[in-house]
């Protein structure tokens, strides 16, 4: 690839498409970090509760990953349940 020869529309369409991957790697390594630590669901910072629960659910072939979301979801379940009993 020979950015030289790039428009300028062309360069910041890379430049979007880089910025966009290096997050989602960035956002992956984190969970796998998480995930390596055995932190669960609720020992995270709150804005990376939804993508480390949902890297958990994408990974169905580890054991510690299944338990980790099991964990969490009954949480959440006794948590709506609380909500709508007024418990």
């Amino acid at each position: 690839m020979n950015i030289s020869n790039m428009s300028n529309r062309e360069l910041e369409a890379l430049a979007q498409d880089i910025s966009v991957e290096l997050q989602e790697r960035e956002l992956r390594v984190n969970c796998e970090d998480a995930l390596n630590s055995h932190l669960s669901v609720g020992e995270i910072s709150p804005e990376y509760t939804q993508p480390y629960v949902s890297y958990l659910e994408s990974r169905s072939d580890n054991e510690l990953a299944q338990e980790l979301l099991s964990e969490w979801q009954s949480e959440q379940d006794i948590i709506q349940s609380r909500r709508t009993t007024g418990a």
